[in-house]
C-alpha cells in the first residue's frame, strides 16, 4: 500500500465523538461515524492552505466568528446551516464587497 494511502487511513479519535481523517495532501477532516461533518472545538475542515471551514452535525456553524474562511478570497457566519449575523455582514469578500444576511434571508 502506498504510503499516502496510509496517511488517509490514519485516524485518530477527538473530542466530541468525531474523528479526524488526514488526507494525502494534509488537508484534515472531522466527522462522525455517520459521516457527517462535524466538530465541536475547531474548524471541521482545515484545508493544507490555510482554509478553514466549521461544522456542526453537517451543517456550517460558528457561533463566535466566520464559520468559512478561505484566505485570499472571503469570510462567511453561519448558524445552523443558514448565513446569519447580527453585528455585520454576513459575507465578506477580500475585495471589501460585503452581504448582510439573517437566518438565511438576504437583507439590502
Amino acid at each position: 500500500m502506498k504510503k499516502s494511502k496510509v496517511k488517509e487511513l490514519i485516524k485518530e479519535a477527538v473530542e466530541g465523538g468525531s474523528t479526524m481523517t488526514t488526507d494525502e495532501n494534509g488537508n484534515k477532516f472531522w466527522t462522525l461515524p455517520n459521516g457527517k461533518r462535524h466538530r465541536e472545538d475547531g474548524p471541521a475542515i482545515e484545508w493544507s492552505n490555510g482554509d478553514k471551514s466549521w461544522w456542526v452535525n453537517n451543517k456550517r456553524h460558528r457561533e463566535d466568528g466566520p464559520a468559512v474562511e478561505y484566505i485570499g478570497k472571503y469570510k462567511a457566519w453561519y448558524i445552523n446551516g443558514k448565513r446569519h449575523r447580527e453585528d455585520g455582514p454576513a459575507v465578506e469578500w477580500d475585495n471589501g464587497d460585503k452581504l448582510w444576511y439573517f437566518k438565511g434571508i438576504r437583507k439590502s
